[in-house]
């Protein structure tokens, strides 16, 4: 709920400025920065792709030449087993740690 007030807030406050849609992306955007520790994850595409593997890293868009965060994921299975694989910010519908 605290999230919820939160997320109104910063909407009233700066939705006004870039647009409601251009802000609601920035904070879902902003979300892979919760998955910066290592541990077994499933990461979710927007096309409806899954890689769950070993998360093992996250560049932030200040770290890289485009404007884009990223996250390494090292798949357990599939063509991709066992590489490093980035996952662009801008194509990650939503990412989750794995028990």
């Amino acid at each position: 709920l605290s999230f919820l007030l939160y997320l109104l807030i910063q909407l009233i406050n700066n939705g006004i400025r870039i647009g409601p849609i251009r802000f609601l992306e920035r904070v879902i955007l902003m979300i892979l920065s919760e998955f910066e520790k290592t541990a077994k994850g499933k990461v979710v595409f927007n096309d409806g792709e899954i890689i769950a593997g070993m998360i093992v890293d996250y560049t932030s868009s200040f770290d890289n030449d485009d404007r884009y965060a990223y996250l390494t994921i090292i798949p357990e299975n599939g063509p991709l087993k066992g590489k490093r694989v980035q996952c662009p910010e801008d194509e990650v519908k939503f990412v989750e740690y794995l028990k």
